[in-house]
């Protein structure tokens, strides 16, 4: 089964740009594709193969993930 890992990422700071390259770094060792979103049009459905699995991964606080549940609902992906 295919495996991608949606990241969407609050306010640009030292911690969020850590913390995001230890989730690259990770995601990379184990194989799980990444990519960083910032809006819908971020999101490919067209490439959602049937046997592939997705979630998204938000990363902030409160507000971030609140806006990570409005742009990702259309999708029905979880987060």
């Amino acid at each position: 089964m295919n495996k991608k890992l949606l990241l969407y990422r609050g306010l640009e700071n030292e911690e969020v740009d850590r913390v995001t390259e230890r989730i690259m770094e990770w995601a990379s060792t184990n194989g799980i594709f990444l990519k960083e979103i910032s809006d819908q049009p971020d999101i490919d459905r067209q490439s959602s193969e049937p046997d592939e699995e997705r979630i998204l991964l938000s990363l902030g606080g409160d507000g971030t993930f609140l806006q990570a549940a409005d742009l990702i609902a259309p999708f029905r992906i979880p987060i």
